[in-house]
């Protein structure tokens, strides 16, 4: 495909992302199902681009409008898809490094065509000299914002975590998420799941800290790959690896999973348990624990079952299981490596409602807990809100609960101690971001 109809096809889909209340992830597989024309190698160049653009989306607006702004230009109105030509090309220069050259060279046809009342050589060097936006102002809260693309509420709250470290978090939640497997150790050896994979011209290495992980060198379609279908992977994110692993469930133990969704943890729980005890996968969707029971299968893993929350009844079950995975529903921050668009469909007050609503399941759920069994409540968002201001509010009120630092498994695993609760950040262990609280039942 020539590059202007790449570039027409990056247009059109960023308008649909604009004008649908959808994921973009979503927005983006219908999109290409619906044109099955578009080889591989489009494909991957016109999402990349434009999750790179929503991605970067404050950040190259504002160059746009600083320039318009310095140069007191107010645009006619352009066709809609060629709104984010000039957004484009501040991408191209700011984020993709091109030299002001290189993008002229290739835009400079299609640009005068699409009468942008915009010199494009001007443009493109005014964008080089001030993509360290060197014109800003303000707090450093304001300008973390802008550079890297965030809302200011967000950049707040970090600095008031985070302090110095801010700036790396941001620039690592902006960074592209690695390409990691879970192994299924029940199956097959790590080490031969490499010899596998790469007898199909897959590369892989070992991960930093799960030992079942795989960081894979470049995506490839898994349900074209025999080690898939054969059940000896799943794809996982490292830092969802750890959480099961420091749960901590062991052979023989009933576990439930509150927050089962489609079972990635679940399945790795049983796989830690050997495949034997009982776990308890509970969701409040029959899809999503339909999928599970098909995971399960190709896995070949039998002591998982599956409840809808109204099944799991108090009385067979309160105060019996070893162990309770919360891993709650939330807003998902941490997981803006791979969707972008949560940095601005979240808000603060659906941190709130988030954050009251996973306090009524971890109390729910800690009814489930035998004496001196363990509850652990995980999220993947990076907001206080979410995940200290819940477990102070649940300990508040629940005097039979302490927390239990997890250090010996975390010395396992070769991760830092922080304290007794745990925040898997991508800048410093390039995982998606996660909060993590083992609580143990005292009486």
């Amino acid at each position: 495909m020539k590059f202007t109809s790449q570039l027409e096809q990056i247009f059109t889909l960023l308008l649909s992302i604009d004008e649908n209340t959808q994921p973009p992830d979503n927005t983006t597989q219908q999109y290409f199902r619906s044109r099955r024309y578009l080889g591989s190698h489009d494909r991957q160049y016109i999402s990349e681009t434009v999750f790179g653009m929503l991605r970067a989306k404050r950040s190259i607006e504002v160059l746009f409008n600083e320039y318009l702004n310095q140069h007191s230009l107010n645009l006619s109105p352009s066709p809609p898809a060629l709104k984010y030509l000039p957004q484009y090309v501040a991408y191209r220069i700011a984020f993709e490094q091109a030299t002001p050259e290189e993008v002229y060279e290739r835009l400079d046809s299609y640009w005068r065509e699409s009468t942008i009342e915009i010199d494009l050589a001007h443009y493109t060097e005014w964008v080089s000299n001030h993509k360290t936006y060197d014109f800003l102002e303000g707090n450093a809260v304001g300008r973390l914002g802008i550079r890297y693309s965030f809302q200011d509420w967000m950049v707040n709250e970090w600095f008031a975590q985070f302090g110095s470290e801010t700036e790396q978090l941001l620039r690592g939640l902006n960074a592209q998420a690695r390409t990691t497997l879970r192994v299924n150790l029940l199956r097959v050896s790590r080490e031969e799941c490499r010899r596998q994979l790469h007898s199909e011209g897959i590369q892989t290495e070992p991960s930093k800290f799960s030992p079942a992980g795989l960081v894979c060198s470049k995506r490839f379609n898994r349900d074209a790959v025999r080690a898939f279908k054969n059940g000896c992977f799943e794809f996982q994110d490292e830092g969802s690896q750890l959480i099961s692993i420091i749960a901590g469930p062991e052979p023989g133990m009933l576990v439930i999973d509150a927050c089962a969704g489609a079972g990635g943890k679940t399945l790795h729980l049983a796989e830690l348990m050997k495949d034997t005890g009982e776990i308890l996968a509970v969701d409040i969707e029959r899809r999503r624990l339909a999928e599970l029971g098909s995971r399960a299968g190709r896995a070949g893993i039998h002591c998982i079952r599956t409840k809808m929350p109204a099944e799991v009844h108090q009385e067979e079950y309160a105060r019996r299981a070893d162990l309770v995975l919360v891993d709650a529903p939330c807003t998902g921050v941490g997981t803006i490596r791979r969707n972008p668009w949560r940095k601005w469909s979240v808000t603060e007050a659906l941190v709130q409602q988030q954050a009251e609503e996973q306090l009524k399941i971890l109390e729910t759920n800690s009814e489930l807990v035998r004496p001196d069994g363990r509850l652990v409540y995980a999220t993947c968002s990076l907001f206080r809100k979410e995940n200290e201001h819940v477990i102070t509010a649940f300990l508040n009120s629940h005097k039979d609960f302490v927390v239990e630092n997890p250090g010996s498994r975390l010395r396992e695993l070769h991760i830092p101690d922080g304290g007794p609760m745990l925040k898997l950040l991508p800048h410093l262990h390039d995982t998606d971001g996660f909060f993590i609280a083992v609580m143990r039942r005292t009486g």
